[in-house]
């Protein structure tokens, strides 16, 4: 499966959407934008963690199917 093909599946695109806004949310801290700032440190950082951890472990978790897909023996 090529990588564009990839990027416009449904699940690579939730993935890819959480871990932007991960990381988008980094950046608000960064920034001190009152909507995100009025939580408190903890809760943005173990929010900002997750959806950067969820983004990833589900593209990981596709990726390592494919491959064990095709190692399979029949």
């Amino acid at each position: 499966m090529s990588l564009t093909k990839r990027l416009l599946n449904a699940k690579y695109a939730l993935s890819l959407s959480l871990s932007l806004f991960g990381f988008f949310s980094a950046y608000l801290l960064n920034k001190n934008i009152d909507w995100f700032y009025s939580l408190s440190i903890i809760y943005q950082g173990v929010i900002v963690t997750l959806l950067v951890v969820i983004g990833f472990a589900l593209i990981w978790k596709d990726r390592t199917q494919e491959t064990c897909k095709g190692n399979k023996k029949l």
